[in-house]
């Protein structure tokens, strides 16, 4: 389960990564600026905590798309990038 305010977390904006279209009807692309040094690791969680989707992002790919499948709502993605931890906000339409 999310629980969110974890220390050590950042803002995805803060490491170069960025998120589009945001607000989305379909997916969510997940892309980095640099190319990541070590496999990443994506989770999406609902608004109660629950994991609704995850994804291993292989060391040397700068994106990948999350969220087809998720129902309207909000949701939160956690990101583990080059060693550091990063959140954001999800809205799917």
């Amino acid at each position: 389960m999310y629980q969110q305010g974890t220390a050590g977390e950042a803002k995805l904006s803060e490491a170069g990564v960025q998120v589009f279209p945001n607000p989305t009807v379909h997916s969510f692309t997940i892309w980095a600026q640099e190319v990541p040094e070590s496999n990443g690791v994506v989770w999406v969680y609902d608004m109660k905590g629950v994991l609704r989707e995850q994804a291993v992002i292989p060391k040397g790919v700068r994106s990948v798309k999350v969220g087809e499948k998720l129902l309207p709502g909000t949701y939160i993605l956690k990101y583990q990038y080059n060693g550091a931890l990063y959140t954001q906000k999800l809205l799917k339409l």
